[in-house]
């Protein structure tokens, strides 16, 4: 049986009783209070979903992918990274068309054998581990880059890839164009276990050239130190090729604030232009670092210059950015992030990140923070981190990482 994803409808209401929030000039706002009107779970057995799940996973990744069958409807692109059917862990992307009550009207599964994708998948690759939307050829139909993080060119495991999609109106590959270690004309040198495509995001159109380009994690890359992780940007072509690269590690791209075991990369999201420069900010998450304790977690805003490089930081962890949530040993907040609009109406954009392994109720429940943010770029860095002992690097190719 597969997991599940849940599609939720929203409702954001000011109430008496509302939530305050403290930024960091320490002024008290009020912020809508958020509550759920309606649910529709879609899964193995519910939400008219009839396609056959493989192995478990179904929903690790989840990106709307715009209305792809012109129906006025929004649709929904799932990953099902250890999906088994045509081989172990080669991985799945299901396309969901979606009906306004949350059901699935008609779906599309992408894979080694399925959705006219002719691309070769082998064992382990985990196809679908990360996905998301991106317009790169102006056709108005999104395409897919989807991160296939346990394939293997240019070594013997977990060097990582991403596949760009081009999409049809019914959900199948009408083309598709691999970015690894040996193909799209990426150039850039990735390593055996670096597991690029763990993550991906769409970031806007970073250089100005007409054509949005990708942020692409690699956590387990060990410029620094063994996992300490690293973010690619690509600056893609309208062939999903790609035309020019910059790596953020901490030894790349004017950056250099990690330690051993962060796992920076294992998330990331464009979050828009958050200091208004006219340059897409991210947002990268880094499980296992060890500010306040073993693993608890942190984010980086990273304030963009045009050439891929970072003009400007902050730390969000249990002892930077103001934040003072209580995190706790290895609630590896972080272990994903998006960007969720301006929910304060304050015209900053907001964040939401989980901590996968938050104990909150029973061990590893896990939760989510929003995060209401504030506008204090800074290249200087804080305090130095106190390393705790080395985290263990990832599992070795073929073993999930934490769910």
């Amino acid at each position: 049986m597969g997991k599940t994803i849940m599609i939720l409808v929203i409702a954001a209401t000011f109430v008496a009783g509302m939530f305050l929030s403290i930024d960091s000039n320490m002024w008290v706002k009020a912020v809508p209070f958020v509550g759920v009107d309606s649910e529709q779970k879609i899964s193995d057995t519910a939400g008219d979903f009839t396609g056959t799940l493989d192995g478990i996973g179904f929903g690790r990744s989840v990106a709307s992918i715009g209305d792809l069958d012109d129906d006025g409807i929004e649709d929904l692109a799932v990953g099902a990274p250890n999906d088994s059917v045509d081989g172990a862990g080669r991985g799945a992307v299901w396309i969901l068309f979606m009906g306004t009550d949350g059901k699935v009207d008609g779906f599309q599964k992408i894979s080694d054998t399925a959705g006219d994708f002719t691309g070769i998948l082998d064992n382990i690759d985990n196809f679908g581990r990360s996905v998301a939307s991106i317009d790169l050829d102006n056709d108005g139909i999104k395409e897919l880059a989807v991160g296939a993080e346990g394939d293997d060119d240019g070594g013997t495991g977990s060097e990582g890839a991403v596949w760009i999609l081009f999409m049809g109106t019914d959900g199948k590959v009408d083309g598709f164009q691999k970015i690894s270690d040996t193909a799209g004309d990426f150039t850039g040198e990735l390593d055996q276990l670096d597991r690029f495509g763990t993550s991906v995001a769409a970031i806007g159109d970073l250089d100005d050239d007409g054509i949005e380009d990708l942020a692409v994690g690699a956590p387990f890359d060990a410029d620094g130190g063994a996992s300490t992780g690293a973010v690619w940007i690509l600056f893609m072509g309208t062939d999903g090729k790609v035309d020019g690269f910059q790596k953020i590690s901490d030894t790349a791209g004017d950056f250099g604030q990690l330690d051993i075991g962060d796992q920076f990369g294992r998330s990331v999201a464009g979050i828009g232009d958050l200091d208004n420069d006219g340059i897409e900010d991210l947002a990268v998450g880094a499980p296992f670092d060890d500010d306040g304790g073993t693993s608890t977690g942190a984010v980086w805003i990273l304030f963009m210059g045009t050439d891929g490089k970072v003009d400007g930081f902050q730390k969000i962890s249990d002892t930077a950015g103001d934040f003072a949530g209580a995190l706790d040993n290895n609630d590896n907040f972080g272990n994903s992030v998006a960007a969720i609009g301006d929910l304060d109406n304050d015209g900053i954009e907001d964040l939401v990140v989980g901590a996968n392994l938050d104990d909150d109720g029973a061990d590893n429940r896990g939760a989510v923070w929003i995060i209401f943010m504030n506008i204090f770029p800074s290249t200087e860095p804080g305090p130095p981190d106190q390393p705790g002992p080395p985290d263990q690097p990832g599992p070795p190719p073929g073993i999930p990482g934490p769910p």
